[in-house]
């Protein structure tokens, strides 16, 4: 292929050995060399070898201008470095380096530096990948993967983490975000104590009171007259004042200096929350400072692209919205018909716990005969896994292929 300025001061010619991005890395006899392509060059002279495959295995020219479509996320954790990013988002638009038919294999692109600019596209009215270059605004999710390609299916995603973005706004299918930025306050945090608070928006209420052993004798007073109790508001006016910084509000207790072990009442102190890089973490600072630890746990309500929910507790989850089905098998909603998947049913059932933020578990399948696949016959189960993103707001589920889930409680 040939990449030219658009003055054709500097012309570079070569075969195609490695996309990343914008930067191709060209090999003209036995040099190779890379060079990045910006808003100044035009590539011509494309060969049967050059370019990004469509679906029907053919190439066409890649033309890089302000109209094709590219997400760039930054300040990745180092630990990915070396690692690929695959890009979901719920209006058709995926993310991705290439997809061959030929083979179906996807290729995505490499994170160097804590960065990533994964091209978007979006179907044509063949089926044919095309580049996206809308102005839209829509949910995100980035999912780290282990490895380089996958199936177009998606079977062999190999999640390392995820992270969500609410509502980002394209122009010209152009946006970016840094990683940190997807972070919120939202979810459960847990002091040394046990003690656990779940945060929604400006408020985090009391879900656990923990063992208090730490404490002083005010505080087992003011938790038997019910001044503290689980579902009480801990922290309120809950404030961002930057990326991984808040301000807010966090109850205390009053008290007569004369009698220090008598609870009297309540009161409110202002303070500040600072959350660390990797969202694990999280330092408050109300008059003393305390440390408290994301908890992740699936108990919630989880949707997926479609609208699909589902309400976790324990080791099980139900189906509380069936969503709209849009992408689904005629067999499904033959089965929707028949009584096999409905509100209240089973989805998900043995959910079991292999890490922090990892579990293992089984997924609800229709069965059907092979001569006839668009009958549902009755219901399975399938073995896969379930991984949650350092938000704490994004959950990968394998279950054959791979889908996303977004927490909506």
């Amino acid at each position: 292929m040939t990449i030219a300025s658009v003055s054709e001061t500097k012309i570079s010619e070569g075969k195609v050995s490695k996309i990343e991005g914008l930067t191709f890395t060209l090999i003209s006899g036995s040099t190779e060399f890379s060079i990045t392509v910006t808003a100044s060059y035009t590539i011509t002279s494309i060969k049967a070898e050059s370019g990004i495959p469509y679906k029907g295995g053919i190439t066409v020219p890649i033309l890089f201008d302000s109209a094709d479509g590219t997400f760039t996320l930054t300040g990745i954790p180092s630990e990915y470095n070396g690692k690929y990013a695959v890009f979901a988002a719920y209006d058709s638009i995926v993310g991705f380096q290439s997809y061959n038919k030929n083979t179906d294999t996807i290729t995505l692109p490499r994170i160097l530096n804590g960065s990533v600019s994964i091209p978007l596209w979006k179907e044509d009215n063949f089926g044919n990948p095309v580049r996206y270059s809308g102005n839209d605004t829509f949910n995100v999710t980035v999912v780290i993967n282990s490895s380089e390609k996958i199936s177009g299916s998606g079977d062999d995603i190999d999640p390392l983490d995820a992270i969500t973005f609410d509502s980002i706004k394209f122009t010209n299918g152009n946006a970016s975000k840094s990683w940190v930025s997807a972070y919120s306050l939202d979810g459960i945090w847990e002091n040394s104590e046990g003690m656990r608070i779940t945060v929604s928006g400006s408020t985090g209420v009391y879900t656990a009171l923990g063992s208090g052993a730490l404490q002083s004798a005010l505080w087992p007073d003011a938790v038997s007259k019910g001044y503290i109790a689980v579902g009480k508001q801990f922290w309120r006016n809950i404030t961002s004042t930057g990326n991984l910084t808040w301000s807010g509000q966090q109850l205390g207790i009053t008290f007569n200096p004369s009698n220090p072990n008598v609870a009297t009442g309540t009161g409110w102190t202002d303070g500040t929350l600072t959350m660390s890089a990797d969202g694990k973490t999280l330092t408050g600072v109300f008059g003393g400072a305390v440390t408290w630890t994301r908890v992740y746990s699936l108990d919630g309500i989880w949707e997926n692209s479609e609208g699909m929910r589902i309400t976790v507790s324990g080791s099980t989850g139900v189906y509380s919205a069936l969503g709209s089905g849009e992408s689904q098998h005629q067999m499904w909603h033959d089965a929707v018909s028949k009584g096999y998947i409905a509100v209240g049913k089973q989805f998900w059932r043995n959910i079991t716990s292999t890490g922090s933020s990892t579990w293992s578990g089984q997924q609800l399948g229709i069965t059907y005969n092979s001569s006839n696949p668009n009958i549902a016959t009755g219901t399975g189960w399938t073995d896969g896994t379930l991984t949650m993103g350092a938000d704490g707001k994004t959950l990968t589920g394998v279950f054959g292929g791979a889908v996303i889930w977004t927490r909506k409680q």
